[in-house]
């Protein structure tokens, strides 16, 4: 190989190495956790039929990819009052939470059972 085609080569390596994009690691920042608590209220004599749904969904869930705590929770003062506590890997993970089949199943009974919407608050971790 004579030096005309050493610079070349070396040229054309350098131009792929300059070229090539970086990994996504360094341009993307980490993912976020992602924590909230929901309170749910239901109708009079709903309360069995809540349970039944939420029983499955807290399931369901758990076997989700990105879900890192799922629980449900009776109020000790009102036996028409739940809570949820749910902890996600991030963002895209709630979202395909909120996206998947089972979710949708207990949306629809909600919307039959909660005497009020229900109320969701996001949570961060003291620092």
């Amino acid at each position: 190989m004579n030096l005309s085609h050493l610079k070349s080569a070396f040229l054309l390596t350098a131009m792929t190495v300059a070229l090539a994009p970086l990994p996504s690691a360094a341009t993307e920042p980490a993912p976020q956790p992602v924590a909230l608590a929901v309170t749910i209220t239901v109708k009079q004599g709903q309360r069995d039929r809540f349970i039944q749904a939420m029983q499955a969904q807290v399931q369901a869930s758990r076997g989700e990819p990105g879900v890192a705590e799922f629980n449900a929770f009776a109020s000790q003062s009102d036996p028409l009052v739940f809570h949820t506590f749910e902890r996600y890997r991030d963002r895209a993970a709630l979202d395909a939470h909120l996206a998947a089949p089972n979710t949708a199943k207990l949306l629809a009974v909600l919307k039959e059972v909660q005497a009020k919407e229900l109320e969701a608050t996001f949570l961060q971790p003291l620092p």
